[in-house]
């Protein structure tokens, strides 16, 4: 049985999203020392301002990798983020974008929690992508990680 990942009130990630999220993110609860100098290490500085904005660019990177499978989450979860940071007013565009996303690619019915499910899933899958990629190369270009969907959608015709 998977995972729900979110609630009416928070998102939730595993604990090893959540160590992903420390690592690449600059504003996280208390960091400790040993994540600061891996950071410090593997970057100079942090990828992400903050979680949220992680969360979106996991989401899209999960997207990518996933292309239209759910990702199964199982086990534990925590907190990740308060449910108000994907409501805010100014996240409109992007969260109508993933939850276009989610009905189109994978199915979601026009349930809010199903497509915010399937978004954090996505996500899960991101941040662990993301995370191996900058642990290997101490980097992570998206751009070149969207060049051949650009490519595919251009080639389609669907930019015109």
């Amino acid at each position: 049985m998977k995972t729900s990942l979110v609630s009416p009130t928070r998102i939730f990630a595993t604990p090893e999203a959540h160590e992903c999220y420390d690592l690449l993110c600059g504003s996280r609860k208390n960091p400790s020392p040993e994540v600061l100098k891996r950071q410090r290490e593997l970057l100079g500085k942090h990828l992400f301002d903050d979680s949220i904005q992680a969360f979106y660019a996991a989401a899209a990177v999960g997207h990518l990798l996933q292309k239209g499978n759910r990702y199964e989450v199982k086990g534990k979860t925590e907190e990740l983020i308060q449910r108000q940071q994907w409501e805010r007013t100014e996240k409109t565009d992007l969260r109508k974008a993933f939850t276009y996303l989610a009905k189109l690619e994978y199915g979601a019915k026009d349930d809010r929690d199903e497509s915010l499910q399937i978004v954090a899933e996505l996500a899960e899958r991101g941040i662990r992508f993301i995370r191996d990629k900058v642990v290997d190369t101490h980097d992570f270009d998206f751009e070149t990680m969207m060049a051949p969907l650009r490519r595919i959608t251009k080639e389609r015709g669907d930019l015109e």
